[in-house]
């Protein structure tokens, strides 16, 4: 071989070389990405699991906070104290930043279609099921500024639908 013939060789062997080094290059971008991506998912599923398991954590340890979700599970023939209307506050305060934090982690690719969609039942049945709580989810739902970005709360909103003066019950 000529001195012409080892120097284009070299050429396409360091272009092949430096080609195969970009698609490496892709490659584990690829997968830092993925990893990212993943670790971020199980960061917002960790962190919606933690509000849940603080809620029922306090409603379990908590003889007063039981005391509250009796009465929101059957308000009628209880007495609502002034404590209990600010504790009932309080409730339905933490299930709307819950399920806004759902919607953001959603929104933003980190909570999957299905996890998503398991969330917004679960506060269909949380409405069902405590009935002394639908005033002050109504009442909060009114004061968000954009509730209307926040499609994981439609329940609240149906509830806020019915509950609106001149709506045949």
């Amino acid at each position: 071989m000529q001195h012409r013939d080892w120097r284009e060789l070299a050429e396409v062997v360091g272009f092949v070389t430096i080609v195969a080094v970009l698609v490496m290059i892709a490659l584990e971008q690829r997968t830092a990405n993925r990893l990212a991506q993943r670790s971020a998912e199980f960061d917002a599923q960790y962190r919606i699991a933690d509000l849940y398991a603080d809620m029922y954590q306090s409603r379990a340890g908590n003889p007063e906070v039981a005391k509250v979700f009796a009465k929101i599970s059957s308000p009628q023939g209880h007495l609502i104290t002034a404590t209990d209307t600010s504790q009932i506050r309080a409730i339905a305060q933490q299930y709307i930043n819950l399920y806004r934090i759902a919607q953001a982690a959603y929104d933003n690719g980190l909570l999957p279609q299905d996890r998503y969609e398991q969330m917004r039942v679960d506060l269909e049945s949380a409405i069902e099921r405590y009935p002394g709580l639908h005033p002050a989810l109504v009442a909060l739902y009114a004061s968000l500024s954009a509730p209307d970005s926040l499609p994981i709360l439609a329940p609240i909103s149906r509830l806020a639908d019915d509950a609106a003066p001149g709506v045949p019950e």
